[in-house]
């Protein structure tokens, strides 16, 4: 019984990866333009995987190979608030009509 938590578990780090996923989305919102568009893509590609580890039911393979691609992403991102990153290329705003 010592790998209980491994089966019974993954509910608690699904939820602990969205709280982690909001945190650095809200965080995000307070960053320049620039900044903000280059964290939300990086936040926005694994949104929908996100989504499909709370809504479906996956096996263990599969959902321990997404919790690593969502894990990976929301690291970079957390990174990237933290260093102030700012994109190479400048970033062009859609422009009014």
């Amino acid at each position: 019984m010592v790998y209980a938590w491994f089966i019974v578990g993954y509910r608690r780090r699904i939820f602990k990866l969205r709280k982690e996923y909001d945190h650095a989305r809200e965080r995000a919102d307070k960053k320049t333009l620039r900044q903000r568009i280059a964290i939300l893509k990086v936040l926005d590609s694994v949104e929908p995987t996100l989504l499909t580890l709370e809504e479906q039911q996956i096996s263990m393979f599969q959902r321990g190979k997404m919790i690593a691609q969502v894990r990976v992403a929301v690291e970079q991102a957390k990174e990237m608030l933290k260093e102030n990153y700012a994109p190479q290329q400048p970033v062009i705003p859609y422009r009014k009509r």
